[in-house]
């Protein structure tokens, strides 16, 4: 009885758990967008991989980038939810 009870309370907070946490993650990246950007002292974002000897990348190589790991990222969540994708298995059946 104890448990369900709990139960009960804790699933009645979550939405407001919820919404308290997407809160918090927009003022940090409100913030973070009005600071300016960049690194912060210590941080060294290092090179991008398309073109790693330009110290400024074009935005052409940034934008390909950037959409090659967000495709990268779909299909482990494609084959995660297609296969259940564990930590001992890989995407071919």
């Amino acid at each position: 009885m104890v448990k369900v009870v709990l139960g009960l309370v804790a699933f009645a907070v979550k939405p407001w758990l919820g919404l308290l946490f997407f809160a918090a993650y927009a003022v940090w990246f409100w913030r973070e967008i009005r600071g300016g950007g960049g690194p912060g002292p210590g941080e060294d974002p290092g090179p991008l991989l398309l073109q790693r000897r330009r110290p400024q990348p074009a935005t052409g190589a940034v934008v390909t980038q950037t959409l090659a790991a967000l495709a990268v990222m779909a299909v482990f969540c494609w084959c995660h939810h297609r296969w259940g994708i564990s930590r001992h298995r890989t995407c071919s059946r």
